[in-house]
């Protein structure tokens, strides 16, 4: 199935009147970002005897929430909306995983064992920044060409140029090359300073 000739949107409104196979599209579009958060999660808790396969399903059913509970009118994107649910539906999973292992009721953690179990990859600068950027994104992705906001939407999100590549099936270097227009665009608008 091609799904990348679907607009995300055009896909929402069918799914809202109850369009199956939209919804199935969305689900064919989003599945190489649903496995590729969930392996990230795997690869830190797959120690305490879960397999990749219930990542995957939890990333899947946040997914399919956040497809029920976006609105546009909150202005927020729904590539954005859809990560940030799925994000933290894997970290309460990986959260209730840590402590079934310690044997730690959820209702009485305190906050010093709460802050034990944050995935220490993110800081406050990091969080900071990516709100930054989304805010970055958000003003731009309405007026870059779809080719380069898409683009821009992946790598504000974490991905690789390698790893874009092969969800948008891309050259690397054309990868590059529309995240540098992107750069010089948003340069130009005066959003983000050279860099």
């Amino acid at each position: 199935m091609e799904y990348k000739k679907y607009n995300d949107y055009e896909l929402l409104y069918f799914v809202k009147e109850n369009d199956e196979l939209s919804q199935k599209i969305l689900f064919e579009k989003y599945q190489p970002i649903l496995r590729n958060l969930a392996g990230k999660y795997y690869q830190s808790y797959s120690q305490y005897g879960y397999e990749y396969e219930d990542f995957l399903q939890e990333a899947n059913i946040a997914f399919q929430k956040a497809i029920h509970y976006y609105d546009e009118s909150q202005k927020s994107l729904f590539y954005s909306f859809a990560i940030l649910c799925v994000k933290r539906k894997l970290y309460t999973f990986c959260r209730e995983i840590s402590l079934r292992k310690r044997g730690v009721p959820a209702t009485r953690l305190s906050s010093k064992e709460e802050h034990s179990i944050v995935d220490r990859r993110y800081d406050m600068n990091v969080i900071m920044d990516s709100y930054l950027l989304e805010e970055i994104c958000k003003t731009a992705i309405f007026t870059l060409p779809m080719e380069i906001s898409s683009v821009l939407e992946l790598k504000i999100n974490g991905f690789s140029y390698r790893e874009i590549g092969t969800l948008l099936n891309l050259p690397i270097s054309t990868v590059a090359s529309r995240f540098s227009r992107a750069k010089k665009y948003l340069r130009q608008k005066g959003v983000c300073e050279k860099t």
